[in-house]
């Protein structure tokens, strides 16, 4: 088989991928796996399980190329979109019975619902490095507020939703969402100062 050209975009890749062309499959798969590891990783909290759903995200993404719009969505907003469904599938499966919490499978169900606005998501970590920054600054964040952050904007719940989620009051979701951010901009700030000396 011709190694393909570097220049085609990632449509030009899906609409190669939708023929059978598996090295069109293996180039979008090197473009974006770090940024879908990372997603992954973020919402399910286990190395091996994201993974697992990564790896099913693209085997989606080979079965479902054909549908692929582009008009709709940019492909890595697409790819998004098959790793939080397959993740919340994966939670839905194992977090609920882990957690004891009906609450935990409903409040999944609400978010497999909310899952097209993947937009955002994938802009906040398009590019690898940015997501490996992110990701080390959000483990240097308290547990409490980390956990809010990660579900508002990673899994793509509303305060009230969190509220009810996590059993708390809505202000004291607001307060730790709105610290957890300012503290995570304090600490990219201070890691671009650093790489700037």
């Amino acid at each position: 088989m011709a190694a393909l050209p570097h220049t085609l975009d990632d449509a030009a890749l899906v609409s190669r991928v939708a023929q059978g062309d598996e090295l069109a499959l293996g180039e979008l798969h090197d473009r974006h796996v770090r940024l879908a590891l990372s997603i992954a990783h973020r919402l399910l909290r286990d190395e091996g399980a994201a993974h697992e759903v990564v790896q099913d995200a693209f085997l989606d993404l080979w079965r479902t190329a054909p549908e692929y719009a582009p008009d709709r969505s940019s492909v890595t907003t697409w790819l998004v979109r098959l790793v939080r469904l397959r993740a919340i599938d994966r939670l839905r499966r194992d977090g609920a019975e882990r957690r004891g919490s009906g609450q935990v499978a409903a409040a999944l169900d609400d978010a497999a619902g909310q899952v097209a606005s993947g937009e955002d998501v994938a802009a906040l970590v398009q590019d690898a490095d940015t997501a490996a920054r992110i990701r080390a600054a959000l483990d240097e964040l308290p547990p409490d507020q980390r956990r809010i952050v990660e579900l508002a904007f990673l899994a793509g719940h509303t305060h009230a939703e969190l509220a009810q989620l996590l059993e708390l009051p809505i202000g004291t979701v607001k307060t730790r969402c709105f610290r957890g951010l300012a503290r995570l901009a304090e600490l990219l700030a201070d890691e671009r100062e650093g790489a700037a000396r």
